[in-house]
């Protein structure tokens, strides 16, 4: 369910960050990129 971001990051500590901060806002997704695709705002 997606109800703000999907973010994307090739470090996997961003990611643990964006999720532990941002997990009720944003769906966080491991990529070999660095990108923030914005679906809502």
């Amino acid at each position: 369910i997606v109800l703000g971001y999907i973010c994307y990051y090739d470090n996997a500590n961003l990611l643990a960050q964006c999720i532990s901060k941002n997990a009720i806002l944003m769906t966080c997704t491991f990529k070999p990129v660095h990108k923030i695709a914005k679906s809502n705002r």
